[in-house]
């Protein structure tokens, strides 16, 4: 009785196995229409005129409260300011309206 067990534990062992991954195939999705480049045009200038915080982060603010601004960002977070550092703060000051 133990030669028939090990022979089917054998066989079961030599059979291939299949290691190739099954993927689903999708249909190509066509490509949507391409805007009118005026109305590009028109979007670009409409988000350059844009001068308030809320609109757009990257208005420039007065510096001096800038700084301070990151410096209670750095000893709120536990992190030293430094160089490396201090654009990180001044980004996360903005973010948090501290400015």
């Amino acid at each position: 009785m133990t030669r028939s067990r090990t022979q089917s534990s054998k066989e079961a062992d030599t059979s291939p196995v299949n290691i190739e991954l099954e993927t689903l195939s999708e249909e190509p999705v066509t490509a949507p229409v391409a805007q009118e480049k005026e109305s590009i045009q028109t979007d670009v200038k409409a988000k350059l005129a844009r001068k308030t915080d809320a609109e757009d982060v990257f208005v420039p603010t007065n510096p001096v409260a800038l700084e301070k601004a990151a410096e209670v960002v750095a000893k709120e977070d536990g992190f030293e300011l430094n160089r490396g550092t201090s654009i990180g703060a001044r980004l996360l000051a903005r973010s948090r309206k501290i400015v």
